[in-house]
C-alpha cells in the first residue's frame, strides 16, 4: 500500500519525488521533498498541494477506484482459467 499513497500524496501536491535509478551498476536512491517546507535547491516551499481543487481530487480517486475494479475483475478472470 506504499507506493499508491506515494501516488496519492504526489498528485496531491504534498511531496515530490525523482526515482533512482541503477547507473552503472551503482544503485540510486529515490528522492522525496515535500512541497509546504523550503529546499536546498528552491529556498522558498512551493506549496503546490495550494494549486489541487476537489474536481481534481475526486477524477484522481474515482480513476483508482475503477482501476483496482479492474484490477480485481483481471484477477478473478486468471484465476478461472486456470
Amino acid at each position: 500500500m506504499i507506493r499508491p499513497a506515494i501516488d496519492e500524496a504526489n498528485f496531491l501536491g504534498l511531496v515530490k519525488n525523482r526515482r533512482g535509478e541503477r547507473v552503472f551498476a551503482k544503485n540510486q536512491p529515490n528522492f522525496y521533498h515535500i512541497t509546504f517546507y523550503g529546499t536546498s535547491e528552491a529556498r522558498d516551499p512551493t506549496n503546490e498541494w495550494k494549486r489541487i481543487t476537489k474536481e481534481r481530487i475526486d477524477s484522481f480517486r474515482s480513476k483508482k477506484r475503477e482501476q483496482e475494479k479492474k484490477r480485481k475483475e483481471f484477477k478473478i478472470k486468471q484465476r478461472s482459467t486456470k
